[in-house]
Parts: C-alpha cells; structure tokens; sequence
C-alpha cells in the first residue's frame, strides 16, 4: 500500500511520514534508478560488501564498474534475483 494511501486511511498528515533522505526519495522518485555503491547494492542484496564485489567479477551478474564506481540498475538487479 503506497504512503498516500496509508495517510489517507489513517487519517495522518505528511509530516507524520518520516523525513526523506537521498537514498529513499530516489527509491521513490525513480525506482529503477542505478544504485550507486557497493554498500548500497550490499543493502539491497542483503550481502556482504566482499560478497558484492565477488559477484561483480562474474559476467552474468548485472554489477557494473565502468570507470572505477559500482552501480547496479534496480530494475536489472531485480530480474537477475528473479532468475535465480
């Protein structure tokens, strides 16, 4: 059930949500956004960082690191963990 949705059935107001930071309002505005980091694909993934970093020197897994920076595609990282 989205935010809005919950607010309305509940009766509260927005300042009852709590603050947006960087990470969650991009998740909101743009959900299959890149995911910057391997910290945060490791949050996404519920992995190690040292575990990320494995599965990026695989080819079938959707990690890239082009100029030195990982990033994952949410919308990518989502179908890979579908398949599996």
């Amino acid at each position: 059930m989205s935010s809005v949705r919950k607010l309305a059935k509940n009766n509260a107001t927005m300042e009852d949500l709590p603050p947006l930071d960087r990470y969650r309002a991009d998740e909101i505005l743009e959900p299959n956004g890149p995911i910057w980091g391997l910290a945060q694909i490791a949050g996404r993934l519920g992995l190690s960082v040292d575990t990320v970093r494995e599965l990026a020197s695989r080819e079938d897994t959707p990690i890239y690191r082009p100029s030195g920076k990982y990033f994952a595609w949410s919308a990518e990282l989502d179908a890979w963990l579908r398949s599996k």
